[in-house]
């Protein structure tokens, strides 16, 4: 089977502080990028407005934004000059009602382990986002796996940042996404 591959945005990134098995939240995701921005993702079942809201750990709202007609967006949130600390965001739709909270800290040292990733499962059907944030650009070796071990999808190539979204529709199960760097350190997701 043969995994589509698109990209979301050429520098999406990504360690999400959110839980991506968060069943209410499957439409929903928040993905850090680096340098105190964060990118917001959205995918609706149908042509809505939807309403952001941003909170800070004091109940106070700092950022609200409506986008009119819209199935989706993704946006991203500059957290540079805000206090350090947990934020909410909120977004109400016709869809629903959903929330995810992040974990905004102001120069966060990063160590040349392997690097961040996270797995987002993108509606019911079986697509998935994954978001891979590295120290600096490096050779990796991705890899979509079946509950088998056999090899759905496979690529090399030099990334620092990116975001993948697979469509996985013949899927039965579970994905797992492997990813290693050059140096051999090994990064194992299952889904």
């Amino acid at each position: 089977m043969k995994a589509r591959l698109f990209f979301i945005v050429a520098a999406v990134a990504v360690a999400s502080v959110a839980s991506a098995t968060d069943l209410v939240n499957r439409q929903f995701a928040v993905v850090e990028r680096g340098n105190g921005i964060f990118k917001v993702i959205y995918e609706g079942k149908q042509l809505a407005d939807v309403q952001m809201t941003i909170i800070n750990r004091y109940g106070e709202v700092v950022l609200t934004k409506v986008f009119r007609k819209t199935n989706g967006f993704i946006l991203p949130v500059n957290f540079n000059g805000m206090k350090e600390g947990d934020y909410t965001i909120k977004l109400e739709s016709a869809s629903g009602k959903y929330s995810k909270t992040i974990q905004y800290k102001v120069n966060r040292a990063r160590s040349n382990e392997a690097p961040v990733v996270h797995v987002t499962r993108l509606g019911t059907a079986n697509r998935y986002l994954l978001s891979i944030q590295g120290n600096s650009p490096e050779k990796l070796d991705i890899r979509v796996l079946d509950k088998a071990m056999n090899t759905l999808y496979h690529d090399s190539r030099v990334i620092g940042y990116a975001g993948i979204v697979f469509n996985l529709k013949d899927l039965i199960g579970s994905p797992i996404f492997k990813i290693t760097t050059a140096s051999g350190e090994q990064v194992l997701v299952k889904k």
